[in-house]
């Protein structure tokens, strides 16, 4: 996989290119890679970058927006042992992490894009107890979505709504938590939910390896147009850069 530091390093090298090795010239500044792109450069990030002195100067000087890694997870977000506040989200929900990192974008003018609310690989405690109460389990999903959303109203570029929920072999949708509790329309519930907490935040639906496996990409399009045409509130498609050198 190419990481963040070799993908820097080989625009320097690039950069270099052509140029006399003899030159007593000193070396001309290299651009802002947001400078080169034609569209909005993002990159992801943890609070634990902020430990490396290097890390926020070229954070802020090469990129438009970050994404939180995973501190804007349900794994991180909701404590196992806060019991459900409705009219608090403050009291039940952990957003410590998340909020320095915005701190951190709108310092430096930067926008921040929230990932995830939903995503199969991390649920919470709650919800597997909640699992077997379909009431109580649907208002406490309806209730987190509308806490996470509602703390960064107007705040945020856009959020991935839900994440990952196709199987890699294009058969259809992962067997997870949410499906098996609120069945299929757990993906349309929660853009809906999102949507009506706030509405002028994107909303998207996000994937990775699309690039990869063309029978997932064409079910995640299916998905999307299924969505759409049940109108519900998804303004984008998300495809993750999972990329190596030998993608073609």
């Amino acid at each position: 996989m190419i990481s963040r530091r070799a993908v820097l390093a080989g625009t320097a090298l690039l950069a270099g290119c052509g140029q006399s090795t003899t030159s007593t010239q000193p070396d001309a500044p290299l651009p802002p890679l947001k400078s080169l792109a034609p569209f909005d450069l993002g990159v992801c990030a943890m609070t634990a970058s902020f430990k490396d002195p290097q890390w926020g100067p070229l954070a802020a000087t090469h990129f438009d927006r970050i994404t939180p890694e995973w501190e804007m997870k349900m794994e991180y977000i909701l404590s196992e042992d806060s019991p459900i506040n409705f009219a608090e989200p403050e009291q039940w929900l952990r957003f410590k992490a998340a909020d320095q990192i915005l701190t951190f974008a709108k310092t430096n003018g930067m926008g921040m894009f929230g990932h995830t609310l939903v995503w199969y690989a991390q649920s919470a405690p709650l919800f597997d107890r909640l699992s077997k109460d379909y009431d109580s389990f649907f208002d406490a999903y309806q209730a987190y979505i509308d806490g996470v959303v509602g703390h960064y109203k107007g705040q945020l570029t856009g959020w991935d709504v839900v994440n990952e929920p196709m199987l890699d072999d294009g058969s259809g949708l992962r067997d997870c938590l949410w499906k098996q509790v609120l069945g299929v329309d757990y993906i349309a519930l929660a853009f809906h939910r999102a949507h009506a907490t706030d509405r002028h935040t994107p909303l998207f639906l996000n994937d990775y390896n699309l690039e990869y496996y063309p029978k997932k990409r064409a079910a995640f399009l299916r998905l999307a147009e299924r969505l759409l045409n049940a109108g519900v509130p998804l303004h984008g498609l998300g495809t993750q850069t999972h990329i190596d050198a030998t993608i073609a």
